[in-house]
């Protein structure tokens, strides 16, 4: 039960982003979605990720559906048209597995969730508290 909510079901899919940057940044507006032509989730006003911080986004607020093998994630700014981040042609996981960007901006499939945290190979789920964060979101990990 990831997202806290007292059920273990599709809604503890999560997209984690992380501000690797020294200033906050704001991303009102942006969006995120699972692909060219699919429905897609706005950021909401004020949403920022503080210097070095993480937003989790879990499916119960997106109601992005992620793919569990072989899809698409698209972190797109403001403007409704750049196309900030994405990965795509993720690997099928296992239950309690997350695809994970590394601090060298490699992926790796099948880490641990960390979600709020930093992404490593460790197995830390015992260690994990749960993490209260705002409504929110450079980048990413997906907890699918």
């Amino acid at each position: 039960d990831w997202n806290a909510d007292g059920v273990v079901d599709v809604n503890d899919q999560w997209i984690e982003l992380h501000n690797t940057t020294k200033k906050p940044i704001d991303l009102t507006s942006w969006l995120l979605d699972t692909g060219r032509g699919t429905r897609s989730y706005r950021l909401r006003k004020g949403t920022v990720i503080k210097a070095d911080g993480y937003i989790v986004l879990y499916r119960s607020r997106t109601q992005l559906e992620l793919p569990y093998a072989n899809g698409v994630v698209r972190l797109i700014a403001a403007d409704g048209q750049t196309v900030a981040d994405m990965v795509s042609g993720t690997p099928e996981l296992g239950e309690d597995e997350s695809y994970s960007r590394d601090t060298s901006g490699r992926w790796h499939a099948g880490w641990p969730p960390s979600p709020g945290t930093v992404n490593s190979p460790l197995d830390r789920k015992a260690a994990l508290q749960h993490v209260s964060l705002p409504p929110l979101f450079p980048w990413f990990q997906s907890g699918y």
